[in-house]
């Protein structure tokens, strides 16, 4: 009976030496250990003993968390806005970043509009562009001319979690006297904007849209366009149109098929 009521001991305080470790950002199964010979007396060593500093940028728990810090490539000269930092965070299916901007101007400015172009640690776009794309808006700011301006929370990219690398352009930049400032297209780095790809993935869908508007059914098969018309044939002119953008058709329905 004896052991019994000991092992129950041991166990009851390896449990509670395992909780308050874990607590303190400790590794629970090695005080569990202690508390299992120890009793008592383990359970008062890991009390008193402080916790573990926390870092904001390690998650604890099994995932191993990178920090990547690097100055971004593209800048612009007529930008009132420049880019002086990135940081890229990347854990288990988990990728944020936090930029740091910098106002170059002697004006106070109340909004950022910024693109984030992701790439992968080769430096290939993590998605076919420009779906490697997002656009971020930062409002309500009271950025006084020649300081910094770090956003309080990262930016999560739930569906580029192959990002490492991002490059960053400011497009749109709203002062407090209510004047903006917007890049020029002639400005924009082509190959990080990809914006005849833009234009042509955008124009393809717009061409699905109005046949559908037509009855008209676009479907991919073995890398090839076939119009399926509801009711009846397909008009020629409908033909005609499919023929002539059949290339942005079908690197369209590639690109939906790589998102899926």
């Amino acid at each position: 009976m004896f052991w019994v009521i000991a092992l129950i001991y041991a166990i009851i305080f390896a449990f509670a030496c395992h909780y308050v470790a874990e607590q303190k950002g400790k590794d629970g199964g090695h005080w569990a250990v202690i508390g299992f010979f120890l009793g008592l007396i383990g359970l008062l060593i890991i009390g008193f003993t402080p916790p573990e500093e926390k870092d904001d940028n390690v998650y604890r728990k099994n995932t191993s968390l990178k920090r990547t810090i690097y100055n971004v490539k593209y800048v612009d000269e007529d930008s009132p806005v420049q880019v002086t930092e990135i940081v890229v965070r990347v854990g288990e299916d988990k990728v944020f970043i936090k930029p740091t901007f910098f106002n170059v101007s002697n004006k106070t400015i109340k909004g950022i509009k910024a693109m984030f172009i992701c790439y992968d640690s080769f430096g290939s776009p993590v998605k076919e562009p420009p779906l490697n794309s997002i656009e971020k808006v930062f409002q309500d700011l009271s950025l006084s001319g020649k300081a910094g301006y770090s956003p309080d929370k990262e930016i999560n990219l739930p569906e580029l979690p192959n990002t490492r690398k991002v490059d960053i352009v400011i497009t749109s930049v709203l002062f407090e006297d209510e004047t903006v400032w917007e890049i020029q297209k002639k400005q924009l780095p082509k190959n990080e904007m990809y914006e005849n790809k833009l234009a042509n993935f955008k124009y393809a869908e717009e061409i699905i849209n109005d046949l559908k508007k037509e009855k008209i059914d676009l479907r991919y098969v073995n890398g090839d366009i076939v119009p399926v018309a509801l009711f009846g044939g397909v008009p020629k002119e409908k033909q005609e149109l499919i023929n002539e953008h059949k290339e942005e058709l079908i690197k369209y329905y590639e690109t939906k098929q790589r998102m899926n």
